[in-house]
């Protein structure tokens, strides 16, 4: 099974491809993953050469990791060009390279029609990916991500974080999927779930995601 991945040098990118070393992988980014796999094969280059990069790649399973935050990007258009124009333009070309199955990290909340820019470019990107006609998509919508992330975390994201051990067990059952939740259940979710049988479009919240 040939497994193409965007986003492999993000929090869950990484732990990801940990779980999956032996397999064929192709990573795809805007720069190269120095703890990837000695398989695997990485193409590197901005967004906007992505489709070039991956056209002769035929793969079965395509997985999109991609996420970025209004501070990273700078701006709502630098976001939006990652979160959805990336994403939407990676569904397109592993389509056309042959997979069947596509799997893709969103958020908790995300919604085409949400007032807040964040969730709404979220629900827009998997609105996106749906249309593009793979026979099964999986959408992951996480809470809050805990692990050790590279570069700078925020100091309302870093106390939101210390805080979730608490706010979790203050979160009633049937709200259970907008508390926080470590990236490595949620790439052990992800690696259980490649190459799974059916047809449609399906949607892990935390719940979902312990569960495997």
């Amino acid at each position: 099974m040939n497994i193409i991945i965007a986003g492999s040098t993000g929090l869950i990118g990484s732990l990801l491809i940990k779980r999956l070393s032996g397999r064929e992988l192709t990573l795809v980014g805007r720069r190269a993953n120095t703890d990837a796999p000695a398989n695997a094969k990485q193409l590197i280059g901005d967004t906007a050469d992505w489709p070039k990069l991956t056209a002769d790649v035929k793969c079965d399973v395509a997985i999109c990791t991609l996420g970025s935050t209004m501070a990273q990007a700078g701006s709502k258009a630098a976001f939006a060009a990652v979160d959805h124009g990336a994403v939407i333009a990676f569904a397109k070309a592993a389509k056309a390279g042959g997979a069947r199955q596509f799997m893709m990290v969103s958020s908790v909340g995300a919604n085409a029609k949400a007032s807040n820019f964040y969730l709404a470019t979220k629900g827009q990107a998997e609105d996106g990916v749906k249309a593009v006609g793979f026979a099964r998509v999986d959408i992951f919508r996480p809470g809050l991500l805990r692990g050790e992330r590279g570069g700078t975390v925020r100091p309302v994201e870093r106390l939101m974080i210390n805080l979730s051990t608490i706010t979790n067990l203050l979160t009633p059952r049937l709200f259970d999927h907008y508390r926080a939740i470590d990236a490595n259940d949620v790439a052990g979710a992800m690696a259980k779930l490649i190459g799974k049988v059916g047809e449609g479009v399906f949607v892990h919240h935390n719940r979902e995601m312990l569960a495997h």
